[in-house]
């Protein structure tokens, strides 16, 4: 069993997020690509981000990112919940521009 499968709920970062999406965490032959991608995109439904007004530009786009691939490649809906006590326009301008309606 991985530590993906023991828990409900996984807290990350915008980054470390990415980085899993993105097949950073593969150590060589030995591990299949599916291995931790899978696992997280079958048992989590709800993605929860914390304090986003403070993510960079880069932040932004790997979370993008993120959601497009769970979205073309995934066969479960997903839920994306974005907070902050002084949101900004930035994320929602930058989700509209890659084709998601967010919902305020």
């Amino acid at each position: 069993m991985t530590f993906s499968t023991q828990y409900e709920i996984l807290l990350t970062n915008p980054d470390l997020f990415h980085y899993t999406h993105n097949f950073y965490y593969l150590r060589g032959k030995i591990d299949n690509p599916d291995r931790l991608f899978r696992r997280i995109d079958e048992k989590y439904k709800l993605f929860i981000y914390d304090e986003f007004h403070i993510f960079s530009s880069p932040q932004v786009a790997n979370v993008i990112n993120t959601i497009l691939l769970i979205k073309h490649t995934g066969s479960y809906q997903k839920k994306f919940l974005f907070l902050s006590a002084t949101p900004n326009e930035f994320l929602k301008t930058s989700f509209q521009k890659a084709g998601i309606e967010p919902k305020i």
